[in-house]
C-alpha cells in the first residue's frame, strides 16, 4: 500500500508540474507577443488587425519581425537627455528590441569609439571631425554621415563700453572668454579667429571657464571683453544668465564681417541665419549700438551656426542607417513636438554639402535618399515633382505623367 501511495503522489506531482509549465509557457508567449507588437502600434498601423483578419496567429512573428541586435549610441554627457528621447521614440517605431546609450566626457573619445566600431552611432559636430583629422592627423576613413540633427548658434557677447560693434574691429590685446573642452566651440575657436584675421596671443588672449555660469560671471566682472560659445537658440542657459545679470550694457553681436564670402568658403561647416531677439530674454530689447538698432518690432539679428551631426561607422549594416534616416524624415514634426526643450529642433532632412572633403554619407542613407527622390541618376527636370516622395526613375515618372 505504501508503494502504491508513493506512486500516486509521484504521478500527481508530474501532472501538476506539466500543467504549471504549460500555463506559464502560454503566459510568457502572450507577454512576448504584446511586447513585440507595441513598437508597431499606432493610429496609422493596421498590423494588429491584419494579424487577426488574415489568421496569422500561427506564424512565428518573433523570429520573423523582431530584431534583437542592440544598437549602440555614444553621446557627450550634455546630449544624453536629448538622445534618450530620440532613441526611445526610434525604438518605439521600429522592430528593434533594444538600444544602449553611452555617455562620454570627451567628444574625441566618442569619435574614436565610433571609428573602432565599438559604437554604431555618435552624436558629434564637424569641428570635432575636422580637428581630429587635420590637427591630430587621425584617420576618419571609417566615419560616415547619417544626417544633421539640429543647429548650434555662435553667441558673441560684449558690452557697449568696450565699443566692439562688429567682428572686424576687435581691439588689440582683447581678452576673450571661452568654455573649456569638451565645449562645442573649444576645438574650433582658433580656426574661427584665424579666418577672421586674428592671431591668438598676439591680437587676442583667451581666458577659459569651466561652465557657462562662470563664463558670464567672469564677463560681468570685466575679466574678458568678449565671450563666445555655441548653443541652441534660444538657450535656457543664456536666458537664465541674462535675467540674472539684468545689465542693459550687454549686447549680442551680429555676425557681420567684411569678408563673409571668403570666411564661409574657409569654414563650410558654418551657416547664416536670422534669429528673433524677442526669444532671447524679455529684458534684452531694445538695443542700440554702432550702426545697429533692435527692438520688439525689429528683432532679427544675424547669427552664424553649425550643425550637430549624427555619425556612424562605414561598416554599420545599411538597414540600420536606412531605418534611422527614414525615421527622422517621416517623424521630424512629431519629434519636435515631443522634445521638452523646443530649442532642440530637428532640422529639415536634406542633402548636406558641408561634408564635402570630410565625410561621405553612409550607404543606407544614400539608398533612402534615392528611394524618396532626394538623389537620382535620372536626367529629367520633372524629378523635382517627386522630390521627397518617391524615387525619380523612368517607371515613376511615367506612372505620374512626368516622363519627358
Amino acid at each position: 500500500m505504501k508503494i502504491l501511495k508513493h506512486i500516486i503522489i509521484f504521478i500527481f506531482i508530474i501532472i501538476i508540474f506539466y500543467l504549471s509549465n504549460k500555463i506559464i509557457f502560454k503566459k510568457n508567449l502572450q507577454e512576448n507577443y504584446l511586447t513585440y507588437f507595441l513598437p508597431y502600434y499606432s493610429k496609422e498601423s493596421d498590423n494588429l488587425s491584419n494579424f487577426y483578419n488574415n489568421n496569422e496567429n500561427n506564424l512565428n512573428y518573433f523570429k520573423k519581425k523582431f530584431n534583437y541586435y542592440i544598437l549602440r549610441y555614444g553621446v557627450i554627457k550634455n546630449d544624453f537627455n536629448f538622445s534618450k528621447i530620440i532613441v526611445s521614440e526610434y525604438i518605439s517605431k521600429s522592430n528593434l528590441y533594444r538600444a544602449t546609450i553611452t555617455e562620454f566626457n570627451d567628444r574625441l573619445h566618442g569619435l574614436e569609439e565610433l571609428i573602432d566600431n565599438k559604437i554604431d552611432f555618435n552624436l558629434n559636430n564637424y569641428s570635432t571631425v575636422i580637428y581630429f583629422s587635420d590637427t591630430l592627423k587621425g584617420n576618419i576613413d571609417n566615419v560616415r554621415l547619417v544626417t544633421s540633427l539640429y543647429n548650434l548658434y555662435i553667441y558673441i557677447f560684449t558690452k557697449k563700453n568696450y565699443k566692439i560693434y562688429n567682428l572686424d574691429n576687435i581691439p588689440f590685446g582683447c581678452t576673450i572668454g571661452i568654455l573649456k573642452y569638451p565645449s562645442v566651440f573649444y576645438l574650433y575657436y582658433n580656426k574661427f579667429f584665424t579666418n577672421l584675421g586674428y592671431i591668438e596671443n598676439t591680437d587676442y588672449k583667451v581666458k577659459f571657464y569651466d561652465i557657462i555660469d562662470d563664463l558670464f560671471k567672469g564677463f560681468v566682472n570685466n575679466e574678458c571683453q568678449l565671450i563666445i560659445f555655441a548653443d541652441v537658440f534660444p538657450s535656457i542657459n543664456v536666458i537664465k544668465n541674462l535675467n540674472r545679470i539684468l545689465d542693459p550694457d550687454i549686447i549680442l553681436l551680429p555676425f557681420e564681417i567684411t569678408k563673409e564670402e571668403l570666411f564661409l568658403k574657409q569654414n563650410p561647416q558654418v551657416f547664416i541665419d536670422y534669429v528673433d531677439l524677442n526669444l532671447l530674454s524679455a529684458s534684452y530689447l531694445p538695443k542700440k549700438f554702432g550702426n545697429y538698432e533692435y527692438s520688439q518690432n525689429k528683432p532679427n539679428l544675424k547669427m552664424a551656426y553649425i550643425h550637430k551631426i549624427l555619425l556612424t561607422n562605414k561598416n554599420t549594416n545599411p538597414k540600420y542607417t536606412y531605418s534611422i534616416i527614414k525615421f527622422f524624415f517621416e517623424n521630424k514634426q512629431y519629434i519636435n513636438n515631443t522634445l521638452i526643450d523646443k530649442s532642440y529642433k530637428i532640422s529639415k532632412i536634406e542633402i548636406d554639402n558641408t561634408n564635402i572633403g570630410y565625410l561621405d554619407y553612409h550607404e543606407g542613407v544614400l539608398n533612402y535618399f534615392y528611394d524618396i527622390g532626394l538623389i537620382t541618376n535620372t536626367d529629367n527636370d520633372n524629378c523635382r515633382y517627386l522630390y521627397g516622395k518617391m524615387a525619380c526613375n523612368k517607371e515613376n515618372l511615367e506612372n505620374n505623367g512626368l516622363l519627358l
